[in-house]
């Protein structure tokens, strides 16, 4: 085998699920799997667990089943963070800028709001210096229109080709209220869970 095509499958493999005996466990990463119903994607961070389907077969497969896995290792999102990012959109949407922000989450420190050092903003992009995570795992990558539009764009898609976090864009209505949408990327996989957020990731 040619050693990129053994690199390839070594960072990116692809695993038949065995119809008579166990999955062996995932430890960290992510792996695709060939399950009796189609394409699977798994996914473990020190934050989560994922295990979802991509594609389903139109005739079934010769493999076992793949069990839906959907889990915050991390415990449920603060309600609370969201909120404080929501008002700090809201004060650069006032002013015709987008915004971005981090939600990252540490085994000492759990969750916690970071806002990265700004380098542009304007009303349709802004881009910032990453900031350091001293050990934490981003888990919300958020960014706000200053206008009507909860979509994500190309340049957005492009944005979250690489990584396992969850991606949500903010936007306002006339009247200044915010419309929130997330979706959970796996390598460049996108999730939406219900249209706009599912109430899993949430905590009061």
């Amino acid at each position: 085998m040619d050693i990129k095509d053994r690199i390839i499958q070594e960072a990116c493999p692809v695993v038949m699920v065995p119809r008579y005996s166990e999955l062996p466990a995932i430890e960290g990463g992510y792996r695709y799997l060939m399950a009796f119903d189609g394409l699977w994607v798994e996914a473990k961070v020190p934050w989560g667990h994922f295990r979802l389907p991509l594609w389903k077969s139109l005739r079934s497969l010769p493999y076992g089943e793949a069990e839906y896995i959907y889990r915050l290792e991390s415990g449920q999102l603060p309600l609370s963070l969201l909120d404080r990012s929501i008002e700090v959109a809201r004060n650069k949407a006032r002013k015709g800028l987008e915004w971005a922000g981090w939600i990252v989450w540490g085994a000492l420190d759990g969750y916690r709001f970071v806002e990265p050092t700004i380098i542009k903003e304007s009303s349709s992009s802004v881009s910032y210096e990453y900031p350091e995570l001293n050990g934490g795992h981003l888990v919300v990558d958020l960014h706000s229109h200053p206008f009507d539009m909860t979509a994500f764009s190309g340049v957005d898609d492009h944005d979250d080709m690489g990584g396992i976090r969850f991606s949500g864009v903010i936007s306002f209505d006339k009247n200044m209220q915010p419309n929130l949408k997330v979706r959970l990327c796996i390598e460049g996989h996108f999730f939406t869970f219900r249209g706009v957020l599912d109430e899993k990731t949430l905590s009061a």
